[in-house]
């Protein structure tokens, strides 16, 4: 199959906009979740979620930028915001696995009984978002840094 850039470019910001939705409802649904059933798994996995969402946020900012052409002062256009918003991406992560370890640390010392039936629902709900989420960015995760980084956080989630 030959590589069409323009296909590319039009489906990019669409997939990356329903991935964005999604990736917004799973935390919320998770952290509703974790505080009813006392569960520190959904809530760090709301956060991890959250960090996607925030992720997505980001590369979708950065492919409306880099979708402008050259100009007099950038004579590259902007395409080096994908790459700018995939090392914000990074740090976010990072953020997140300190916020995580941190509540795990707090709850270690503070135990709470879980509702486990609300837990194993929404772990599937969050597993059926980030498969359907990596679907959606599979098809051009080959040809956009963000595309690619995004694909890799959801299909890595599942």
């Amino acid at each position: 199959m030959e590589f069409d850039r323009v296909n590319v470019e039009k489906t990019s910001g669409g997939r990356l906009l329903l991935t964005l939705a999604l990736n917004l409802m799973i935390p919320l649904a998770q952290v509703a979740g974790g505080i009813s059933a006392n569960s520190m798994a959904l809530i760090s996995d709301a956060t991890h979620n959250f960090s996607d969402f925030v992720a997505v946020f980001i590369a979708y900012i950065a492919y409306m930028m880099g979708r402008k052409g050259p100009t007099a002062k950038n004579s590259f256009g902007y395409k080096r915001a994908e790459v700018l918003a995939a090392t914000m991406n990074v740090a976010m992560l990072i953020g997140a696995s300190a916020f995580i370890v941190y509540g795990a640390v707090k709850r270690f010392y503070h135990p709470k009984p879980v509702v486990g039936e609300i837990v194993i629902l929404l772990a599937g709900v969050g597993i059926l978002g980030n498969g359907l989420s990596a679907w959606l960015l599979h098809r051009n995760s080959k040809h956009s840094l963000n595309v690619r980084g995004r694909f890799s956080i959801c299909w890595g989630t599942c």
